[in-house]
């Protein structure tokens, strides 16, 4: 049985859906860390198996999968190589509904081990120095916000429907009404109408509330018709028909399974004639002849509104979820250059969420968002637009580095550079941790290449920066920050064959980290001193 977590244990009607996957033995280490992690950055629903080790319903499984936008694992020893409904059913019912992955890596030494059981999946380190600099926290968040759909976006959404149709079905009936959802949608006209229905059964639960709430607010009360709707006493029978008569909403009855007319004249009053649930001409005459008087709009040429759309059949956002619907619409607005398109088809393509991952196709959307902006602040130069272009740089070339795109990456972070520095120079504070990071990336290209004179130049370039910044303001950040700089010179000097400057970077490296781990004492911070105990040992030896 699933059971979820809310901020405020409010209910998840409407929220973006998070699944925690993982090992039983894992659950308690981590569900409530991660879950309170997850909902301080997105007000969302964070569902979980209560009975990993009992019988299931695999259809059941996979529907609920398919409901949600985001698949969180903590990737343990016990996860990855012992018998557990989490890898071996779960996951993989996630790759295939191509919802988003995120892998939580919480030990060391599983990388060969997870590569073969997930793929070129990436995972998030809690615990590792990031090499970009960018701590786990900023990592996780700007996933997070990426593949959630943040609340005002979906209050973007939902106005961009024409109309809304209140589904009424039997919970034992879902499959039958994600079939209904489905036909109404393959009416074009029907495209732009959201539908809402109740996608979790979440026991000990009162709906009276949000039915006769969206209720109020539909057009047409469409009702799944199968002889479970007269075999018992049930919701729809004394509650959401008897409403729908009330409020004076048309009804149209679709037969999903052949049902006893006269029962359903004995349970459901006035109840209209029944068409057949299949996608023929009746349907659709009966359909659009219950639509009449709806104010429906054609925006099918309009790329910001089709986008909005698409987004609803991305995430289920008042629709059902139809994954080749959603990439169709997202993808021609992105090709009509909507930026917030391109930039949510460039998260699909990378993540995996509704389509198939394809980091080298993410990569070219990566260069068109580049290109984009560079001509909006070619046209207005200022500093919010090259700030936008300068994140936008450091994310191509961040991305380019991972496929070992050097060249590419390298181009990248000059233009970032360049970009970074005109600002940087007039003591923007902003600007100067973008110059610090251009050439810290600068630097961590020369040292793939074995250029260690270079990417100390870089490295150092990168350090006096940083320092400047630190004398300025002693921020935890940007002393970690100075930190991370120590030690890559150190480990550049080391490979040099200089250790006697080695041994001088690893231990200011060492002083920074000693205090930082007695002022914060948290996990992070006492790691990152028991590293550099390590790399002062390795000196020594």
């Amino acid at each position: 049985m699933l059971l979820y977590k809310t901020i405020l244990g409010e209910r998840p009607q409407g929220k973006p859906n998070v699944f925690f996957s993982c090992h039983k033995d894992d659950f308690q280490k981590y569900f409530e860390e991660f879950s309170a992690r997850i909902l301080r950055i997105q007000d969302c629903a964070i569902w979980y198996e209560s009975e990993p080790e009992a019988a299931y319903d695999r259809e059941e499984l996979e529907m609920n999968l398919s409901q949600m936008q985001l698949f969180v694992m903590p990737v343990t020893t016990k996860y990855l190589t012992t018998p557990n409904r989490a890898m071996d059913v779960e996951f993989p019912i996630a790759m295939e509904k191509h919802i988003p992955v995120l892998p939580l890596m919480m030990e060391s030494g599983l990388d060969d081990v997870f590569s073969k059981r997930c793929g070129d999946l990436q995972y998030l380190n809690p615990y590792n120095t990031d090499e970009t600099k960018r701590d786990f926290n900023e990592v996780l968040e700007s996933y997070i916000r990426s593949v959630l759909v943040s609340d005002d976006l979906a209050e973007r959404v939902r106005a961009a429907f024409d109309a809304y149709i209140f589904l009424s079905y039997r919970k034992k009936d879902r499959k039958k009404a994600q079939e209904l959802m489905r036909l109404i949608h393959r009416s074009p006209l029907c495209r732009d109408i959201a539908i809402w229905y109740d996608e979790f059964l979440v026991p000990g639960e009162n709906f009276n509330q949000a039915i006769g709430k969206m209720l109020e607010k539909s057009s047409l009360f469409a009702l799944v018709v199968t002889p479970n709707l007269v075999n018992e006493i049930n919701y729809v029978m004394t509650t959401e028909y008897p409403v729908a008569r009330k409020q004076e909403k048309p009804v149209l009855p679709v037969e999903m399974e052949e049902t006893d007319r006269g029962e359903l004249e004995e349970h459901y009053e006035a109840l209209p004639s029944c068409v057949r649930g299949e996608d023929g001409e009746e349907f659709r005459k009966a359909l659009l002849e219950k639509l009449k008087g709806m104010a429906i709009s054609e925006n099918d040429k309009d790329p910001a509104h089709n986008f909005l759309i698409g987004l609803a059949f991305l995430d289920g956002i008042d629709v059902e979820v139809d994954s080749q619907r959603a990439e169709e619409l997202i993808l021609g607005a992105a090709r009509a250059g909507v930026p917030e398109a391109i930039s949510h088809l460039i998260m699909m393509k990378e993540t995996g969420k509704g389509t198939e991952r394809d980091y080298k196709e993410g990569v070219r959307w990566r260069e068109k968002q580049v290109a984009l902006l560079r001509e909006k602040y070619e046209s207005e130069p200022n500093e919010s637009a090259a700030c936008d272009l300068v994140e936008s740089l450091r994310d191509l070339g961040d991305a380019q580095y991972e496929l070992r795109m050097l060249d590419a990456a390298e181009e990248a972070y000059h233009e970032m550079c360049i970009c970074t520095g005109k600002y940087a120079v007039c003591g923007n504070r902003q600007f100067s941790r973008f110059l610090s990071i251009s050439y810290d990336k600068l630097g961590g290209i020369a040292q793939a290449r074995g250029n260690l004179a270079q990417a100390q130049e870089y490295y150092e370039k990168s350090y006096t920066i940083d320092e400047e910044l630190t004398k300025e303001t002693a921020a935890l950040e940007l002393r970690r920050n100075l930190s991370i700089s120590c030690e890559k010179l150190g480990d550049v000097a080391k490979a040099r064959g200089d250790l006697a400057q080695a041994q001088e970077y690893y231990e200011r490296c060492h002083t920074i980290d000693e205090e930082l781990a007695k002022e914060t004492g948290t996990v992070q911070s006492r790691r990152d001193l028991s590293l550099s105990y390590i790399d002062l040992g390795d000196i020594a030896v």
